[in-house]
């Protein structure tokens, strides 16, 4: 039987040009934290994701924000969004345009913004696994208090995979390393990994893991963060 939501998914997955379907590629995840004992800690996150696909172009929307307290004092006070931009040239190859902002007012980032435009190449492209890789060159400015304002050109790698595990199960995961030349000791990188199961409905539960590393960053702040989160979200 033929239905109008399997000629939807259909079209969908062609004009992504991409051999499976990701659950919740429009979506919403909120999580909420609250522990009280030997220390009171709160944490809130906030996330929202879009892919908009048509024909050989794919544009991905994000945006986040991240606030936490421990024993009454803040912790936590982060937010960003990123876009990105490809378009398909040949069965595996792609241009790619990424840009982001975000700030960290506990890691002394009161700002920074990062352009990057790559030529990728999709590794592996199978019926439930999709593996690419984007090198490129790119600007990245960075406002941080008592200190003067830097823009530094620099390369970039974008690496992406998705992984259908089960036909409600995907695993996901992408990397980003800034390196500028000038300033070697400045560069910086991205690990995000997450597995999205659709739970019943529209309703997604995402366990994710975030590691973020920027070596320009000085003692006493930490160079990295590493977060573990369970959220919950709805699929539009």
């Amino acid at each position: 039987l033929v239905t109008k939501e399997k000629i939807r998914n259909l079209a969908l997955r062609e004009s992504l040009n991409c051999p499976f379907q990701i659950p919740g590629r429009e979506s919403s995840f909120l999580d909420w934290t609250s522990v009280m004992g030997l220390m009171t800690k709160k944490e809130f996150h906030f996330e929202t994701n879009f892919l908009i696909p048509w024909g050989p172009n794919e544009l991905k929307l994000a945006s986040y924000y991240d606030y936490g307290q421990l024993n009454e004092r803040r912790s936590t006070d982060k937010y960003g969004g990123s876009m990105r931009y490809r378009r398909d040239f040949k069965k595996r190859m792609f241009i790619q345009s990424y840009s982001s902002y975000r700030a960290n007012q506990i890691r002394s980032i009161d700002g920074q913004f990062d352009q990057t435009l790559g030529l990728g190449y999709k590794l592996l492209k199978r019926e439930n696994v999709l593996l690419s890789f984007a090198p490129g060159i790119g600007v990245q400015h960075k406002n941080q208090p008592f200190i003067e304002e830097k823009t530094n050109y620099d390369s970039n790698l974008y690496q992406e995979l998705q992984w259908k595990l089960l036909p409600e199960i995907v695993l996901t995961e992408n990397f980003k390393l800034f390196y500028p030349p000038e300033y070697s000791n400045e560069f910086n990188f991205r690990f995000d990994t997450a597995i999205r199961m659709k739970i019943y409905d529209h309703y997604i539960i995402k366990p994710s893991y975030q590691l973020v590393y920027d070596n320009s960053i000085e003692a006493p702040i930490q160079k990295y963060t590493s977060i573990v989160k369970l959220s919950l979200g709805y699929a539009f």
